[in-house]
């Protein structure tokens, strides 16, 4: 995929949101059926709060430790234009 490594960390962001806000849809809604019996629906900004400190945050942190013990690049540079030993060009992340 063309690009800097920026473009595609704005993509990355942009499909995670989706996803994060899904979840947190999920979690409001097995909240609302376990308190059926309850007069009020309850609050969507406590909802929102509990499933990114106890389920997001915690999924983020294992999956950066992941990357990083993989040896992940870390950077948001631009990607290098190098010749391989054949003589083929390639692009690659400096770490």
């Amino acid at each position: 995929m063309p690009g800097s490594a920026l473009t595609k960390r704005k993509l990355y962001v942009h499909e995670r949101r989706h996803h994060n806000l899904g979840s947190r849809w999920f979690v409001a809604l097995i909240r609302a059926f376990a308190r059926a019996s309850g007069r009020t629906i309850g609050n969507f900004w406590v909802d929102l709060t509990r499933c990114t400190l106890y389920v997001l945050l915690p999924i983020s942190i294992v999956g950066a430790l992941i990357l990083v013990w993989q040896g992940v690049p870390q950077n948001l540079g631009p990607y290098v234009d190098a010749t391989n030993l054949e003589g083929a060009r390639q692009q690659g992340a400096v770490p």
